[in-house]
């Protein structure tokens, strides 16, 4: 049986395009960028897809983004679509290192 560890790192660790894989992969994460888009205001998927870092680095986008990937991952992790959860058979320890993303574990 294999365990895995599951983390959820903080600000610093965003980048381009972080998350579009799954954003093009699967209809749940376009869920829940939709869902992030409404109450923003604006397509935070523009940031975190540009070429340009410059943007999404801004606390003000870099916060909402890392909470969207995360929580997106937790939604993914919910399902069987998933080919992480096909492999894995035990998730063993979640943990974060920025106290905001603790907020994806709710549901």
């Amino acid at each position: 049986m294999s365990k895995n560890i599951v983390l959820f790192s903080g600000q610093g660790s965003q980048y381009a395009g972080m998350a579009k894989d799954f954003y093009d992969n699967y209809e749940c994460a376009k869920a829940v960028f939709a869902a992030a888009d409404e109450a923003l205001g604006y397509k935070l998927e523009d940031i975190m897809f540009a070429e340009d870092p410059a943007e999404l680095n801004k606390t003000i986008h870099s916060q909402p983004a890392l909470y969207l990937r995360f929580c997106r991952c937790t939604a993914l992790l919910d399902t069987a679509k998933a080919a992480f959860v096909r492999q894995c058979t035990e998730i063993v320890f979640y943990l974060s290192l920025c106290q905001g993303q603790k907020g994806c574990f709710v549901r």
